[in-house]
């Protein structure tokens, strides 16, 4: 058992943005890159399965019909919050 709790108010300085990406329904590639903007690993991800990005850059293939849950940190604007390359 987890007793019950509260979050308590506390300001926090946030420096980048991490992502939570959920798989509700389909199947599409996920592709790592490291800080030097190089591909890294690629990943299949599946219904069910789900990640958090917390450094360098992401991309996605889909390879079929796709639904994602993204959770991430805000505020953000349009385009403010990310450099595609």
């Amino acid at each position: 058992m987890i007793t019950p709790y509260v979050h308590l108010l506390v300001e926090r300085k946030i420096v980048g943005t991490a992502e939570v990406l959920i798989v509700k329904k389909g199947r599409f590639g996920f592709d790592f890159y490291n800080d030097e903007r190089q591909l890294v690993s690629t990943q299949v991800l599946r219904e069910g399965d789900m990640i958090l990005t917390v450094g360098g850059g992401h991309g996605f293939r889909m390879l079929e019909d796709t639904v994602l849950l993204e959770i991430k940190e805000g505020p953000y604007g349009a385009g403010a919050d990310k450099e595609r390359f």
